[in-house]
């Protein structure tokens, strides 16, 4: 979606940022929370950027096993840290 309708894609980019952020600044959302959010594909992007001026193909595939293979490690620790060692008031 995001080759064939690139302004939609970024307003829609553009708008959940600013939600997470918002969220994040207001105190509804906390620092691991919002970590879980964004780092993942923050780190995806990077070789995905690169894509454009290296090669092409080795960088998809980098891109690939960072987001698809290391996120979903990334996202239960996380998980795991936040149903058992965040103390989250009531």
């Amino acid at each position: 979606m995001y080759k064939s309708k690139q302004r939609a894609a970024s307003v829609i980019t553009l708008i959940s940022g600013i939600i997470l952020v918002y969220a994040f600044i207001k105190g509804d959302m906390n620092l691991v929370q919002f970590a879980v959010a964004v780092l993942p594909a923050s780190l995806a992007t990077i070789p995905l950027y690169l894509s454009l001026f290296t090669q092409k193909d080795k960088m998809f595939d980098i891109a690939d096993v960072l987001y698809h293979q290391i996120a979903m490690l990334f996202f239960l620790i996380f998980i795991f840290y936040i149903l058992f060692f965040h103390y989250i008031p009531v």
